[in-house]
């Protein structure tokens, strides 16, 4: 008599009861299927359906449709991207069918006002070279327009596709890029990469909408072009909305190049919040024309100045930096983060502050690696 194989012995030992069987998800009543999804947001929804088919069904039921928000997070969608159809089927799903599918989840909603798909870049790039093309994003951002152009508040798209898939073209040139982002009127908060910002997404913006108050720009790996925007455009942009307010994110990928940020914050941008993450390759000069370059265009707007560097500052550089800041009579926060390679660099810095407030007074609260200077 042969001797019995392990999946043999698993079937002889559920039958007498020795071990339980496990649960088979996949084939759970769909009445039950079906008053579960009622009960999960979009995003687990569309990660639920992302498992099995007889899952991926539901998300054909028109009474399913939910408003309210979708977010894109990475780490749960490359888990759910990373599953095996059916099972034990063997057979990935490609990042093609996952924007499909993400696609008929956008389509559906009725009154969606919060869509965050800023790391479905990052997630796929995790998998290798996949990552949503250029048309596959379109096609995202028109199904969310479809039935919520009037209901979407915030859009979050910073990390959406990659510029080099398009190269030398880049997104931001792209009309129906433009068209689908000024598309939504009702938009308030846009959060988006700074390689998708330029003259005439603005100028688009300001003939669509009044109702935007944030944009968040983020630049985390090197332009390929020296500015995006001019003055004229937003000025145009906030003529239309007066409560517009733009936050930098300034954080590099890389510490391999070398940036110049007086080129990003074009002038007459109502920048309100810069967070600046320098790294170690740039010179103590080009950090004093950035200072020069905030406090000659932004005295009115600026709030918020966070700065973060591995070059050790000389008294030179902080006396310029706080002589810059001065005329900035709206600044509430300057948030220095300084590399301290000795115990006492940090004591040496607080004293370089406290001289150099003395004689060129700030109106704000100075942060020193968290803690406040007086």
């Amino acid at each position: 008599m042969s001797l019995l194989n392990i999946t043999q012995l698993k079937k002889v030992a559920e039958f007498f009861g020795l071990i339980q069987k496990q649960p088979d998800w996949s084939q759970l009543p769909y009445d039950i299927l079906l008053h579960v999804f009622r009960y999960l947001s979009n995003s687990d929804k569309y990660h639920a359906a992302l498992t099995c088919k007889s899952w991926l069904r539901l998300l054909s039921v028109p009474s399913l449709r939910q408003s309210g928000d979708f977010v894109f997070n990475s780490k749960n969608d490359e888990k759910a991207i990373s599953l095996e159809i059916g099972g034990l089927s063997g057979k990935s799903r490609s990042f093609s069918e996952v924007a499909q599918l993400l696609t008929q989840v956008l389509y559906d909603q009725q009154q969606l006002r919060v869509l965050d798909l800023s790391n479905s870049q990052k997630s796929v790039n995790n998998r290798g070279n996949d990552c949503f093309t250029v048309n596959e994003g379109m096609r995202l951002l028109n199904a969310a327009s479809k039935n919520c152009a009037n209901t979407l508040q915030k859009l979050t798209i910073s990390r959406f596709v990659s510029l080099e898939d398009i190269y030398p073209i880049n997104l931001r040139f792209l009309p129906q890029f433009r068209s689908a982002i000024a598309g939504f009127s009702k938009l308030s908060d846009l959060d988006l990469s700074y390689g998708y910002l330029e003259d005439d997404l603005l100028f688009s913006l300001a003939t669509t909408t009044s109702s935007l108050k944030v944009i968040t720009v983020r630049v985390d790996k090197p332009p390929n072009f020296e500015s995006s925007t001019t003055p004229e455009a937003w000025e145009d942009l906030t003529a239309a909305c007066p409560e517009l307010r733009v936050l930098f994110f300034i954080k590099p990928i890389t510490e391999s190049y070398f940036q110049d940020t007086t080129l990003m914050l074009t002038p007459s941008m109502p920048l309100y919040q810069v967070k600046w993450k320098s790294g170690s390759v740039i010179a103590i000069e080009n950090l004093e024309e950035f200072f020069q370059h905030v406090g000659q265009n932004f005295q009115e707007t600026l709030h918020h100045l966070y700065l973060q560097t591995d070059v050790r500052l000389d008294m030179e550089c902080i006396d310029a930096m706080f002589k810059s800041l001065q005329p900035c009579t709206n600044l509430d926060t300057l948030s220095l983060g300084l590399t301290c390679d000795m115990s006492d660099d940090e004591e040496m810095y607080t004293t370089a502050i406290r001289d150099v407030m003395t004689r060129c007074p700030v109106s704000c609260d100075v942060i020193l690696n968290g803690q406040a200077v007086k």
